[in-house]
């Protein structure tokens, strides 16, 4: 009896499921490569998140003191990684996030 982490384990799992079903789906009804629809858009993403995810076990494990300063700087050091892989892969350009943080990006209501 897995609990509440089994129960988040399923959730991840199955929504997995159900988009990768989809996206096989769709690709097939629109005649679009169906691996490539599936795997190429994910590339980048993944490997930022790993990194990310390395590099705040790496700061978890060196930190040694007070908790709240090592929570900020497990999540800063893992937002750099992922930021350095999105920028220097290409995957995000450094005009789209200046954009979307200055609001000049974004539609406004009527």
């Amino acid at each position: 009896a897995l609990g509440l982490v089994g129960a988040m384990i399923a959730m991840v799992a199955s929504t997995f499921a159900g988009v990768a079903s989809f996206l096989w789906r769709f690709a097939g009804a629109l005649g679009w490569p169906r691996w490539r629809t599936l795997v190429e858009p994910h590339r980048v993403p993944l490997v930022a998140a790993v990194t990310g995810m390395l590099a705040g076990v790496a700061v978890d494990r060196a930190w040694s003191g007070g908790p709240r300063l090592g929570l900020v700087a497990v999540a800063g050091a893992a937002g750099a990684a992922v930021l350095a892989v999105t920028l220097g892969s290409g995957y995000l350009h450094w005009g789209e996030i200046r954009a979307l943080v200055t609001q000049r990006g974004a539609t406004e209501a009527p």
